[in-house]
Formats: C-alpha cells, structure tokens, sequence
C-alpha cells in the first residue's frame, strides 16, 4: 500500500500531540482531586458548618429511629405507623384498597394472548 505524503507528514506528529493531550488531561485530573481532598481536609472539615450539619444529620437520624419525625401524612389525617398497623382505620382501608385481582396483570395477559 502506498503512502502519501501527507500521512508521513502528519502521523509522526499527530500520535505524539495526542499522547501529550492524553497525559494532560489525566494529570489535570489528579491534581484537581489532589486539590479538592487537601481542601476539604484543611478547610471544610474543621469548620463550624461542617460540625453543625453532622449534628443536624445525627439528630435527623436519631429521632428517626425513635419515632419521632414528621412523614408529611398528618395533613392527611395520618401518619405512617397508622399504614403500618393493620388495626387502625387507616391500615384496615390500605390493605383492603389493595385487596383482590390486580387490574394491570389481567390487561398483559389479554395483551400477550393476542401476539
């Protein structure tokens, strides 16, 4: 196969300007993330919103746990342990909403009968 002259021109040239390409871009990842752990080490993690958000985070968690935190249902008459407890009024309507064939299964069925 012959060569032209361009492509001995330009390939001898192209290779290594892509490998230098190659080489930046990757070191310049390196040093950004280099950069970012030092500063989060020295700056943010010392600091006193740093500290406040760990307790929020920790106080979020514990009252979880302990029951005590606002699921949002209560404007509707509800909370989750009520879902929960199958003999609250709210649990007894759950579970009989759900009760009985499932609409959607019997439409895939007819669905797959005609393929």
């Amino acid at each position: 196969m012959a060569e032209s002259r361009a492509v001995r021109t330009v390939l001898p040239t192209a290779i290594p300007a892509l490998m230098i390409a190659l080489i930046a871009s990757h070191a310049f990842f390196i040093v950004r993330l280099t950069a970012r752990q030092i500063a989060e080490k020295l700056i943010w993690e010392p600091s006193a919103e740093a500290k406040a958000l760990e307790k929020s985070e920790e106080a979020v968690k514990r009252n979880f746990l302990e029951g005590k935190f606002d699921d949002g249902l209560e404007a509707l008459g509800g909370t989750v342990r009520s879902q929960l407890d199958p003999n609250s009024v709210e649990g007894m309507a759950h579970r009989s909403f759900w009760r009985g064939t499932e609409e959607g299964s019997a439409a895939i069925a007819t669905a797959l009968k005609r393929e």
